[in-house]
């Protein structure tokens, strides 16, 4: 296993649990003599071992860390580190057919994501280690799930820091990637292949049961950023009067209005820049009871935070103007770079702005099948709240 020595006199974020190295805290030599996707072991300067993982001949983040132990990282290793995953999520989330089996770093398999859609998988490589173990990963799941499909979605932002090209399609079983699944207490119908999203954000499906314990009886919501629907839907279910839900893509909505048919539920559909619907809705006079915000990502990187910033408290200035006192502002931020704290003061500020007072309701975390690393911060992405308009 090729040796990678950390530099003396340096700060190394590893050397405290945390997963990446980066270029720039590498002795030069040892990097010239590693290939892309290469096993590799770092050792701190006196050479004693770090850790092992797998290197990125094209990344800022060099090695992503697998295992603190001196194990080979073979086939054996890469099934261990599955089988361990997906009993995690047995144990924790018992009988649910949507979730995802594998969560990059915090499964320690950086760069793996795999996610479980009733009988099929989507697998995504995202660094150069994985992909090159990705026929390997893949047969190892055949044998763990035995899933009737799995499809690849290598086509994230991700893989172009790391110098590969996108890729996606059906690895295993028939063309077709519809399929229909339980999200929830919401059966959708939802597209493998869809150019916006993997099927669909698994991550919040406990957070759409947790608000839905929040819905105003008889009480107009909206659903922004909605993707298919997911809080609309079960804002109705439990008893919500009147449900928009707002997206840019149509395709999304058809398979929430789908749904909410099925269910014999009432949706509207607003296809729009959630932004621009905001302001009209403002400028009409509109009030909601509740308003559910769960927007992309605004901070992909540490110096976007302060334009991220920008964009979540003036959302949330135009969401409290469509509440009347009592009304609530449900509103998460998937930006890993933007801690909780500071996703609520945004919503703080907007608020004494408009010179009214919040409550704090609520707080809602990432769920069990997307861990994270207390070692890492950009693990732990997923941030909520819920606040009621006092005056």
């Amino acid at each position: 296993m090729h040796p990678l020595r950390l530099l003396p006199k340096q700060t190394h974020r590893c050397l405290d649990g945390h997963p990446w190295v980066f270029r720039s805290e590498l002795e030069p030599a040892g990097l010239a003599a590693a290939g892309d996707g290469d096993a590799v072991e770092v050792q701190d300067h006196r050479g004693r071992m770090v850790g092992r993982g797998f290197h990125s001949a094209h990344s800022q983040i060099a090695v992503r860390l697998c295992t603190r132990a001196a194990v080979e990282l073979d086939d054996a290793f890469l099934h261990q580190r599955l089988a361990a995953a997906i009993a995690h999520r047995a144990n924790r989330l018992p009988g649910r057919r949507a979730l995802r089996l594998v969560s990059s770093e915090g499964d320690l398999l950086p760069g793996l994501v795999v996610e479980r859609f009733a009988d099929r998988l989507v697998v995504q490589a995202l660094t150069a280690g994985i992909d090159r173990r990705l026929s390997v990963i893949t047969g190892l799941l055949r044998d763990l799930c035995s899933p009737v499909q799995i499809v690849e979605r290598s086509d994230g932002r991700g893989r172009e820091l790391e110098g590969l090209p996108a890729r996606s399609g059906v690895l295993h079983g028939p063309a077709d990637a519809h399929v229909r699944v339980q999200l929830g207490g919401v059966e959708l119908d939802v597209d493998l292949l869809d150019a916006h999203k993997t099927g669909a954000y698994l991550d919040q499906i406990e957070s759409h049961r947790a608000l839905a314990a929040w819905t105003p009886p008889g009480g107009k919501v909206a659903d922004v950023f909605a993707h298919r629907g997911g809080f609309a839907l079960h804002l109705l279910q439990a008893g919500a009067g009147e449900a928009v839900a707002v997206d840019e893509s149509a395709a999304g909505l058809i398979d929430a209005a789908a749904a909410a048919t099925r269910l014999g539920l009432r949706l509207a559909t607003a296809t729009a820049d959630a932004f621009a619907w905001l302001r009209q809705e403002v400028s009409a006079g509109a009030r909601y009871d509740l308003m559910v915000l769960d927007p992309p990502a605004f901070a992909r990187t540490r110096a976007a935070v302060p334009g991220a910033l920008r964009g979540y408290r003036d959302l949330h200035l135009q969401a409290l103007r469509l509440l009347p006192p009592g009304g609530r502002l449900a509103s998460w931020s998937c930006s890993s770079h933007v801690d909780a704290d500071e996703f609520l003061a945004t919503a703080v500020s907007a608020a004494a702005e408009l010179r009214r007072t919040l409550r704090h309701d609520a707080a809602f975390d990432q769920p069990p099948d997307h861990p994270w690393l207390p070692a890492a911060p950009e693990t732990r992405y997923l941030k909520g709240f819920l606040v009621t308009v006092m005056d």
